[in-house]
């Protein structure tokens, strides 16, 4: 009776995809697949199944290099992320102006974020955000919300295997997917709002901010954004060098 609950769900999701010609059988779904699926299948995330059963799927065994205080502003580079935020304020100052003047962030906190997060737009992940999400899901439980959020923008025709961070961040401000539902803006409006775009990232991280009380509490603001001391601190060193020599 257990081997046939086991089963029945794996039997039935052949059926829902056999006409797929891009989908792997059931017969030779990996083990990471079929873990993947019970969560998808668990928590009702249909528009997840097909991708995961695409052959690309698989789950990443994830390894954090255990880092300090000292290591991380040495691998960060202030003064070269200080030269890219100015990079990004000559490239795209137009857009900056725009954003800072609909959400009241400052335009050189916008480029200080996009240069943190991925050197300007240069380094967006090597991983593949549905395998990563799974992969946070499956190894230390959690990211169900994000999972939830993924699920809905595939069912909206998203791509689930685009680039991201170990953790599932993606685009020029490595957002997560709750965080590109909820505060992603179609910044050049082309009616859709893709991270991957300069004019989308700069007023997704604009409203971001402004929704977490830029305003009013900068630092608090940040520290949303990135719940990290580090991260708060290195911004404000970048942030504070920008304010005092704008090129």
């Amino acid at each position: 009776m257990k081997k046939l609950r086991f089963v029945l769900p794996f039997v039935l999701s052949v059926a829902i995809f056999a006409r797929d010609p891009f989908v792997s059988p059931l017969k030779n779904a990996t083990k990471d697949q079929i873990k993947a699926i019970r969560i998808a299948q668990k928590h009702k995330l249909d528009n997840l199944l097909s991708p995961i059963l695409d052959r690309r799927f698989r789950l990443y065994r994830l390894k954090r290099r255990k880092i300090n205080k000292k290591l991380y502003f040495k691998l960060l580079n202030i003064n070269k992320k200080i030269a890219i935020a100015n990079q990004l304020i000559k490239s795209y100052n137009r857009v900056l102006r725009e954003a800072e003047k609909r959400f009241g962030v400052d335009s050189k906190a916008i480029a200080t974020i996009i240069a943190i997060e991925t050197h300007g737009g240069k380094f967006v992940g090597k991983y593949q955000l549905i395998n990563a999400l799974f992969s946070i899901h499956v190894k230390k439980g959690g990211f169900l919300n994000q999972l939830k959020a993924l699920n809905k923008m595939v069912g909206n025709g998203f791509d689930a295997f685009i680039p991201s961070s170990f953790a599932g961040a993606f685009g020029f401000p490595q957002f997560l997917p709750y965080s590109y539902l909820k505060y992603g803006i179609d910044g050049n409006n082309d009616g859709k709002v893709d991270l991957f775009n300069m004019d989308d990232s700069i007023f997704s991280i604009a409203n971001y901010l402004a929704k977490h009380g830029w305003n009013k509490n900068k630092r608090k603001a940040v520290h949303a954004y990135n719940p990290s001391s580090w991260y708060v601190e290195a911004f404000f060193s970048i942030y504070t060098a920008l304010k005092k020599n704008p090129q």
